[in-house]
């Protein structure tokens, strides 16, 4: 045996990776879509998850997400932008997704949840 084939099975043994291959992606060469590409795999899996039912195809959540610059805006703070159910019991489909704050999203499901907005964004002066 070689040095070189050697090295390439204690290589293999440690798990060490070759890098990326970004021609055989299946979203092309585009790092910004791949990126998009892993997040709605890991939203569809997480929904899996949750027993949701998720019929958001790929091109339906990469319109919604590139649709006014939304992608740029993600995040999980209370100003950036998520992908929310509108109604929590028909799971993800086109006609059921909005795009909104974090803020928004959180009074939308206290809301869906208790019947009632709560948390300490929302003024106690309404009771």
């Amino acid at each position: 045996m070689t040095q070189e084939n050697k090295l390439r099975k204690v290589n293999k043994s440690r798990g060490i990776k070759r890098g990326p291959y970004p021609q055989n992606w299946c979203t092309g060469p585009d790092p910004r879509r791949h990126a998009q590409y892993y997040a709605w795999l890991k939203h569809k899996s997480q929904a899996h998850y949750r027993g949701e039912l998720h019929e958001l195809t790929w091109d339906q959540w990469e319109t919604i997400w590139n649709k006014d610059g939304h992608w740029e805006r993600r995040g999980r703070s209370r100003e950036d932008l998520c992908l929310t159910m509108l109604d929590p019991e028909c799971g993800w489909h086109i006609a059921n997704v909005e795009i909104m704050t974090r803020l928004e999203q959180l009074q939308l499901l206290g809301y869906a949840k208790t019947g009632q907005l709560r948390g300490h964004y929302i003024k106690k002066d309404k009771r």
